[in-house]
């Protein structure tokens, strides 16, 4: 089997960087859309009369089914926009790029895996809003405070503040204080790895299938970080089994390179 070329190392690790900016493209998106939901979920919450200290989304049924109606737009176009990001330019390998990324994996597909932590952005979202009002907030600085602590929303200074003056909002709302595999503690989290996997999964997909059609008979594993990891260092070498193409883990930056057998 021969050894890949310096062009084809260089290859496949120009489609590794266009295949990160696509990544981090999803990252920025998914902040945008979800600090706008908070946003809308703020402005609405704040138009109902709801005591502060009973506050809750189903404290009245109209709030309830308005916050329902964004978080289920919020999926969608989380949903949307890791679909577009993952297949790119290759509109010739949609179909087999789709079918990959919502796949069932480990029980669960990517929309039910989205659905939760969209959920449990709904919750991290009402317990920053009965801080936000027990404090009476205005609706800016409440949504600058959670822009700030999206990545530890319950660590966010209202809430803390309104904690610290007897109100136990996290317990009262039932929040848990992490979640998921991992045990993580934020929505954001959960969904920027959930995402950004599935767009690497997406270009990684199409890789496969060009190389395959190209006569690629295997693919050379290198490590495209320096970063100490155990799953990448296994996988460094040939193979030819095509499930074993990179990504390994979530910010995987391995690449392949396709080997034919000439």
């Amino acid at each position: 089997m021969r050894v890949p070329t310096d062009k084809e190392i260089e290859e496949a690790k120009e489609y590794l960087r266009q295949r990160l900016d696509a990544e981090l493209s999803m990252r920025t998106n998914l902040q945008i859309v979800m600090i706008e939901a908070a946003k809308q979920i703020i402005d609405i919450s704040y138009r109902y009369k709801i005591s502060p200290e009973l506050f809750r989304f189903s404290a009245n049924r109209q709030l309830q089914e308005e916050v329902d109606a964004i978080i289920l737009s919020l999926l969608e176009i989380i949903e949307d926009y890791t679909y577009t990001l993952a297949v790119a330019t290759h509109e010739d390998n949609k179909d087999a790029i789709i079918t990959c990324i919502t796949r069932e994996s480990y029980g669960k597909t990517f929309t039910q895996r989205a659905r939760e932590y969209v959920d449990r952005f709904s919750k991290e979202v009402e317990t920053a809003i009965a801080a936000g009002l027990l404090l009476n907030l205005s609706k800016d600085k409440l949504l600058s405070s959670i822009r700030q602590s999206v990545k530890t929303p319950l660590l966010n200074e209202h809430v803390q503040r309104a904690i610290s003056k007897g109100y136990p909002i996290i317990s009262r709302l039932g929040v848990q204080e992490s979640f998921g595999v991992g045990r993580t503690v934020s929505s954001w989290t959960a969904l920027s790895d959930l995402t950004e996997y599935a767009v690497a999964e997406g270009w990684m997909k199409h890789w496969e299938l060009q190389a395959k059609a190209c006569g690629a008979v295997g693919f050379f594993v290198m490590r495209g970080s320096s970063y100490p990891c155990n799953i990448c260092d296994d996988e460094v070498g040939f193979h030819v089994e095509w499930d074993k193409l990179p990504p390994y883990h979530g910010h995987c930056k391995c690449f392949a390179v396709p080997v034919s057998a000439i």
